[in-house]
């Protein structure tokens, strides 16, 4: 995650095969972009349940992402 509305091209260079960069205005997560992480994750997670566990920050506790899931 980077700080800021532009991506440079070389933030996203020779990154490893599936990986995304996000950008945020404060460069701290947001309930979009969480969620934007979650439907990432859930390409890659392998069949089954997943438990995750949440750190209480207030981009974590949203309605929203409940509802991202629910697709899961």
């Amino acid at each position: 995650m980077y700080k800021g509305n532009r991506l440079k091209p070389e933030w996203t260079e020779n990154l490893p095969s599936g990986r995304q960069v996000f950008m945020t205005a404060k460069c701290s997560m947001t309930s979009q972009t969480f969620v934007k992480w979650l439907d990432h994750f859930a390409k890659y997670k392998t069949p089954g349940p997943v438990l995750l566990f949440f750190d209480g920050a207030s981009s974590h506790l949203d309605a929203n992402i409940v509802h991202a899931v629910e697709d899961y």
